[in-house]
């Protein structure tokens, strides 16, 4: 008989492999966004926006979202008065497969710099039981949101408007928040709202919430949201409530207000059936202003719970965990936890590895104004001709001049993707170059490329400390050629994929060389070989090539590695495929997952 594993207790086995604190600690902002005009990003400035005047921005805003999907759409430095909510769900479909809520790109400055500030006593944000969002990208429950992407602004709340939201979210496959504020300081009911249904699986980096009754809600079981500095302060209620999702977070800093019985987290099951479980990972963690009568970490339904390395000043209890809904609880009490785990760890209870933990370096982009542009070099987005000899021109010019940061810039023509650019021949990426940067643009392999066993890009003698690509979908045409492969590291070379898709074989390496950061990455076919690796919200989606699991069950999954140490914060799959093939002495640490079979699986098939 086949059997339909559910997706909550794979999860649950999944996380509790076993752990490792993050040992350095990211920085909370990243670099600011400066774009050159070259980049074709939409300035709500050159829209009828203007920031800093005092007026009412809501409906011009609104307007240039309704009319640029599929595009950057950039909100400069400056303070943004809105009355009403900034609907990211309007507009039309960019065709009929996407939904107009997927791809949809909010970019400010950085949130020191880009502000949208709701009105005083606005109107519709006076009910907590209403709540109404200030930033919406939210709407009906498909799963449908691919790629939406938030960062580099605050949104604030204002003054007496206590039904407010300051962010409705949702993104499938891979979506990211990252370098965002949420201010509920004066008034808000809620910072991030993640109860629409089928949230994830996506990323949530250097995310700073301040206020608000709850920071953040979830009330929904699929498909998994990874948290990557999380920044909680004095939230007026609670700070996590969460019921049946999967959270995965690492470096979690709570600042509470001691006169407030604010738990940092309340972790509960579906409330239709209890046995249905949710699951929480917290990897490190400093929790200070507690309550002397509060709990820092409550899971009273018997929820799957794994927290490592969290210290909690102030608080009765650091954790309150019933083994079972109706349970007894155990308590945690002291100031502090190294490892607990509310259910048998994978493995029959062996010690953790401890793998090291390590964040991608330093990569500056620079100046817009030093971006080096493919299209400065004779690249024409989609023009259906090749454009590789002006794309290696353009890293070429790049490193002979000693610049960082190559541009893809998009397109303003009305396409299903903003550009395209087509490519014949590998793309070396070599010098100082240490960012490229895609904007969202599609690379397509032409079939001379795709059939050859060649990769697109190359990365080879690197001067600098690393690359990091971003924002980039990189294809092999329909159906995908299994002999291709998007990015090669040919030396020994840092490299740092963020918000990309891959096609074909995702990555390869030279063996023995290199090491790899993947941040918020849809794709299959990864083949590790002696190297190390840091995945942050990882998405094979499905399984590689079809696998005979009656002769060969562990001959290839969507991840594959020899002698290779692997460490994922946030793992997605899709399908029946093996999750994971280790050989050669590899060891891997998987902190929190979701395995979501969707269909009946073969009794004989691994995990």
């Amino acid at each position: 008989m086949n059997r339909v594993p559910s997706p909550h207790a794979l999860c649950s086995v999944l996380v509790l492999t076993s752990l490792r604190l993050c040992a350095a600690t990211a920085p909370w902002i990243s670099e600011p966004w400066d774009f050159p005009e070259s980049a074709c990003v939409v300035n709500v400035t050159e829209h009828g926006v203007t920031p800093d005047d005092g007026k009412d921005d809501t409906a011009a805003l609104n307007d240039v979202f309704a009319r640029h999907h599929d595009l950057i759409v950039y909100l400069p430095a400056g303070t943004y008065d809105v009355s009403g909510t900034i609907d990211l769900t309007a507009g039309p479909k960019a065709n009929g497969n996407y939904a107009v809520h997927s791809r949809r790109f909010m970019f400010g400055r950085s949130p020191g710099d880009t502000i949208i500030r709701l009105a005083d006593g606005a109107e519709g944000f006076s009910d907590p039981a209403k709540r109404k969002p200030v930033v919406n990208f939210a709407r009906g429950t498909s799963n449908t949101s691919f790629e939406n992407h938030l960062t580099g602004l605050t949104i604030d709340c204002g003054k007496d408007n206590p039904g407010a939201t300051a962010l409705r979210w949702i993104a499938h496959n891979r979506g990211i928040i990252k370098d965002v504020v949420l201010d509920g300081t004066a008034s808000g009911a809620l910072g991030l709202d993640m109860t629409t249904p089928g949230q994830g699986p996506y990323l949530v980096q250097n995310l700073v919430i301040r206020g608000c009754d709850t920071a953040i809600l979830s009330t929904t079981r699929q498909y998994g949201a990874t948290f990557s500095n999380l920044r909680i302060e004095k939230p007026r209620k609670i700070g996590i409530d969460n019921t049946y999702h999967s959270l995965f977070i690492e470096n979690l800093v709570f600042e509470g207000d001691p006169s407030r019985e604010t738990p940092v987290i309340r972790h509960k099951n579906d409330p239709g059936d209890p046995n249905k479980r949710g699951l929480v990972v917290v990897t490190g963690g400093s929790f200070t202003g507690g309550n002397a009568m509060t709990t820092a970490i409550e899971n009273p339904e018997g929820g799957a719970l794994l927290v490592r390395d969290v210290t909690a000043e102030g608080f009765a209890h650091v954790i309150s965990s019933a083994p079972e809904p109706g349970a007894e609880a155990q308590i945690v009490a002291g100031k502090s936890v190294g490892l607990f785990s509310s259910h048998p760890t994978l493995g029959g209870g062996k010690e953790p590895l401890s793998l090291p933990v390590e964040h991608p370096p330093a990569l500056p982009r620079g100046p817009g104004a030093d971006w080096v542009s493919i299209i400065d070099s004779g690249a024409i987005p989609s023009d259906w001709k090749d454009d590789a000899p002006a794309i290696q021109a353009a890293f070429d010019k790049a490193a002979a001049a000693g610049k960082t940061t190559v541009v893809f810039p998009l397109s303003k023509q009305r396409h299903h993707r903003p550009a395209m650019y087509h490519i014949s021949k590998t793309i070396r990426v070599h010098g100082s170059v240490t960012n490229v940067v895609g904007l969202y643009s599609d690379l397509a392999a032409m079939p001379s490329l795709s059939e050859s066993g060649q990769p697109l890009f190359s990365v080879e003698d690197l001067t600098g400390p690393g690359v990091r690509f971003e924002s980039f979908n990189l294809s092999s045409g329909w159906p995908p050629k299994v002999n291709f492969t998007s990015i090669h590291n040919a030396g020994d070379n840092t490299i740092v994929l963020a918000n990309v898709g891959l096609g074909g074989t995702a990555y390869t390496n030279a063996p023995g060389k290199g090491k790899l950061f993947i941040e918020n990455v849809c794709a299959k076919g990864w083949k590790f070989d002696g190297t190390k690796v840091w995945a942050r919200q990882l998405n094979p989606e499905s399984g590689g090539a079809d696998v005979d699991y009656g002769a060969n069950k562990n001959s290839l999954g969507n991840i594959e590695a020899t002698a290779t140490d692997l460490w994922i914060l946030g793992l997605k799959t899709e399908g029946e495929k093996a999750a994971l093939a280790l050989h050669g002495k590899s060891r891997a640490e998987i902190m929190g997952g979701f395995l979501f079979p969707y269909r009946n699986t073969a009794p004989d098939v691994p995990g």
